[in-house]
């Protein structure tokens, strides 16, 4: 949040970059549809009573920035978005009788050019996406963090509609963006599988540990610029 901070106040002090053409710099708060995930760490949960539960059904949030070119009533926007997720849990392993911690983090990277209608302060669009994800994991005793998933890509697309209101002179909008995020394929999280619970995975069926990771919430966004 202080990353965003920053880079909102130095965003909001740059000079419009042509009548037309807005920067904008935002935050997602969103949800993922994730049954499969789910799944695996409700039995990872079950299977470690004495461990703090993890989340299986986890909020995602994070930055985006990207440029918009409005021509009423049409416009075209380029953008990148960062979602992630970073939960660290404790216990004491009662067959040790020494503390325990399990990171699990996760994070969707979303490159897309969009098309836009405007009418008043409302505006409908949809982005053609390019996706990537990954998944680390840490746990105690074991030095580092790794990769179980690294950087997997897939097409997707991402359907908004969003409230703008002009703010002061008309050089600040605000946007509240409710959005639906589709990953075309599957992301394969086998390894973490295989990392969390390895004796059923060496026989589970694969389609236990693939998903799309599709999400829904809503984005902030600030366009700067004249309009």
């Amino acid at each position: 949040m202080r990353l965003f901070g920053s880079l909102l106040m130095v965003w909001l002090c740059a000079l419009p970059l042509a009548a037309q053409l807005n920067t904008k710099v935002g935050y997602t708060l969103g949800f993922y549809d994730n049954p499969a995930y789910a799944a695996l760490v409700e039995r990872y949960n079950a299977a470690r009573p004495w461990l703090e539960p993890l989340p299986d059904r986890d909020a995602v949030s994070g930055l985006t920035i990207g440029l918009r070119y409005r021509r009423e009533p049409f416009g075209v926007e380029v953008s990148w978005r960062n979602q992630f997720t970073n939960n660290r849990r404790q216990g004491t392993d009662p067959t040790t009788d020494t503390g325990f911690e399990r990171r699990i983090a996760t994070r969707l990277n979303t490159y897309s050019a969009g098309l836009e209608v405007y009418g008043g302060v409302f505006t409908v669009g949809g982005s053609l996406d390019y996706n990537t994800f990954g998944v680390r994991t840490e746990v105690t005793g074991v030095d580092g963090t790794f990769d179980v998933v690294e950087g997997e890509g897939s097409f997707g697309h991402t359907l908004y509609v969003s409230v703008e209101p002009e703010v002061g002179d008309g050089r600040l909008r605000v946007a509240l963006r409710p959005y639906w995020q589709a990953v075309w394929n599957d992301f394969d999280f086998g390894a973490l599988g295989r990392e969390l619970e390895p004796d059923r995975a060496a026989t589970a069926p694969g389609t236990d540990y693939r998903e799309a990771f599709n999400n829904f919430g809503l984005m902030i966004i600030f366009y700067n610029g004249q309009e």
